[in-house]
C-alpha cells in the first residue's frame, strides 16, 4: 500500500527499528530487576505467580515490535520490518524459562520438595 511513498516507508522503518531497540533491552533487563526487587522477597507460591505474570509481560512487550515489524513489512514491502520482527522473536526465546532456570532463579532445590 505504501511501498511507493518514501516518507511513509522511512517513518515506518524508523518506528520499527526504534521500537525493537527499546523493547528488547527493556524486556530483558526488566525481569532481572523485578526478580531481585520483588520476586525474591515473597513466599514461594506468590513468587511463582509473580514469575508467571512478569514472564507474560515480557513476551507481550516483545510481541509489540513483532507485530509492528510484520505490519511494516507488509505495508511497505521493506525488509527492515521483517528483520526487526525476527530480532524481537529471537529475543523472546530468552523469555521462555525451563524448569532448571525456574528453579535456579527462584532458589528452589529438589531436596526441599521431598
Amino acid at each position: 500500500i505504501y511501498a511507493a511513498d518514501v516518507r511513509t516507508t522511512y517513518f515506518a522503518e524508523t518506528l520499527s527499528i526504534l521500537l525493537v531497540a527499546a523493547c528488547v533491552p527493556v524486556s530483558l533487563k526488566l525481569f532481572a530487576w523485578v526478580l531481585t526487587r520483588k520476586i525474591d522477597k515473597v513466599s514461594l507460591p506468590e513468587a511463582l505467580r509473580l514469575y508467571s505474570f512478569w514472564s507474560k509481560v515480557r513476551v507481550a512487550m516483545l510481541s509489540l515490535p513483532v507485530w509492528v515489524g510484520l505490519a511494516v513489512y507488509y505495508l511497505t514491502l521493506s525488509n527492515k520490518g521483517l528483520l526487526c520482527a525476527f530480532i524481537a522473536l529471537t529475543a523472546s526465546l530468552f523469555c521462555l524459562p525451563g524448569e532448571g532456570r525456574l528453579r535456579k532463579e527462584l532458589h528452589i532445590n529438589k531436596e526441599e520438595e521431598a
